[in-house]
């Protein structure tokens, strides 16, 4: 049979302040951890700015006329021509929660020399 050591007890006020300290260090590292993915996840306008990329190649073959207005997930999407130049097209869109704007631009110019350019 194998000698039993004994074992010093802790007191339950020990107990209790360890068990308070361990609930609380937790509960901070979740909150930090959730307000850095939830600041993560509101950065990230890759998935807007790849949809601008479809939105360009669909006006460069003509499957999109200007204006174009457009309502996507959270975002309000427009295209337009930029009114001092003529020749430049802005795709811009603005996250209707937080207001952030992601632009790009296309100059119209190049794109109908370019098609034109092709069909000789």
């Amino acid at each position: 049979m194998a000698v039993l050591k004994k074992v010093k007890a802790s007191t339950l006020m020990e107990t209790m302040v360890a068990t308070v300290l361990i609930v609380v260090i937790f509960s901070v590292a979740s909150l930090i951890m959730n307000s850095l993915t939830v600041a993560q996840s509101n950065a990230n306008t890759n998935p807007v700015a790849q949809h601008l990329s479809k939105l360009r190649y669909a006006y460069k073959n003509q499957q999109i006329t200007i204006p174009y207005v457009e309502d996507w997930k959270d975002w309000e999407i427009s295209v337009s021509k930029v009114a001092e130049t003529g020749t430049w097209i802005r795709f811009n869109a603005t996250h209707q929660d937080s207001k952030k704007t992601v632009t790009s631009y296309l100059n119209s110019y190049e794109q109908t020399q370019g098609a034109s350019g092709n069909a000789q």
